[in-house]
């Protein structure tokens, strides 16, 4: 399981084998920064590393199984909808894991074709975990308990606490959080947080181009619209690479002429497009204006932008000032919800470009 967080890893790791790892562990990282991934790879040595007799066959065969998630000595937990358990949603959930262990619960719930309903961890599947680790373990001296976003336990965690601060021998509780607010304080307390960062921009172009295909120079576009949330990011490199300078600077050359047929076609083109990559253009445009308000301030060494987006907004400075840059500003933000609501998109940028048309001639000419 690759993770991004392979220095937390290492140390846990180094934990475990001088036989001091924490038997329950919080892994907290908000969206997209990879802690469910960590949490993966870690339980992956848990296994492997913890096998009888520590051969080189058992702890690959333990690797394997544990990457394809059907290693039995791990268990997974995680909120899903009903009175049932996870069980009933392990084919859904190792599906969903080998495609995006980055998924939010979002995502995970339209899986189960229950974007509509509530989720949540029950009593019924606490009595489950309570079960499950009350066995003996099957190949390795460990077992684990992954659950991911114990937020979703509510007062039910109530019903784990003994199991957490009593475990049987040689059990390790793997949670992943993003919210540590919504877990029960008498859970915090019986673990050992661990804060996990979202990744660097280097660090999501790399990935990118490793996971995906994609260019450096599309990965570098990318990154700078995730706020290093790696899961965003594969769904933008997913809606494909759009060029959304491009796109921008297009419309904004549209804007100065504001001839209308142009206006026209391109609103409807952008009409076209997902309701995301309408999302995503909105974003690049509030970073690459954010950007532009720094042109003479810092290097441009320092500047998320690329050579050609340099060029453009150097070009765009005697027609955009600072009152019209909060402006744009403003109007992007609010198309961005309106976007959100589903505006009708043509109408709402045919306005929007008749207001940035007469943003630029007043900045030109006052």
């Amino acid at each position: 399981m690759n993770t991004f967080h392979t220095a937390i890893l290492t140390s846990l790791t180094h934990l475990l084998n001088e036989d001091q790892l924490p038997h329950a562990i919080i892994l907290k990282g908000r969206d997209g920064s990879g802690a469910l991934p960590l949490a993966l790879a870690l339980a992956t040595e848990i296994v492997a590393q913890k096998v009888p007799g520590n051969s080189a066959e058992k702890q690959q065969s333990a690797r394997m199984k544990a990457e394809k998630f059907i290693h039995p000595d791990i268990h997974y937990s995680f909120p899903f909808v009903g009175n049932t358990t996870s069980n009933d949603f392990l084919k859904e959930w190792r599906q969903a894991l080998s495609e995006n262990a980055y998924m939010n619960i979002t995502e995970w719930m339209s899986r189960l074709d229950a974007e509509n309903k509530q989720a949540n961890i029950n009593a019924k599947e606490c009595h489950s975990i309570i079960q499950k680790l009350g066995l003996k373990s099957f190949e390795s001296e460990y077992k684990v308990l992954l659950m991911w976003l114990p937020e979703y336990l509510g007062k039910e965690g109530n019903r784990l606490l003994k199991l957490i601060e009593e475990p049987p021998e040689n059990t390790i509780f793997l949670f992943v959080a993003e919210n540590t607010d919504q877990i029960l304080n008498t859970i915090l307390s019986r673990c050992q947080l661990i804060n996990v960062p979202n990744p660097s921009d280097s660090a999501i172009i790399d990935q990118l181009v490793k996971d995906t295909g994609i260019t450096a120079d599309a990965a570098k576009k990318i990154s700078f619209l995730t706020d290093g949330n790696y899961r965003v990011a594969l769904n933008m490199s997913d809606d494909q690479v759009i060029d959304f300078s491009e796109k921008l600077f297009e419309w904004l050359r549209t804007c100065y002429k504001l001839k209308s047929e142009e206006i026209v076609n391109w609103c409807e083109d952008f009409g076209k497009l997902s309701k995301e990559q309408q999302k995503y253009f909105v974003t690049y445009a509030l970073q690459f204006f954010r950007s532009f308000l720094m042109l003479d301030v810092i290097d441009k060494d320092q500047l998320r932008f690329l050579e050609k987006e340099i060029t453009v907004a150097q070009n765009l400075k005697k027609f955009i000032d600072l009152e019209a840059l909060e402006m744009l500003e403003e109007l992007l933000n609010d198309s961005f919800m309106m976007i959100e609501r589903n505006a009708s998109v043509k109408m709402l940028f045919m306005k929007n470009s008749i207001r940035i048309h007469e943003l630029f001639h007043a900045a030109r000419y006052a």
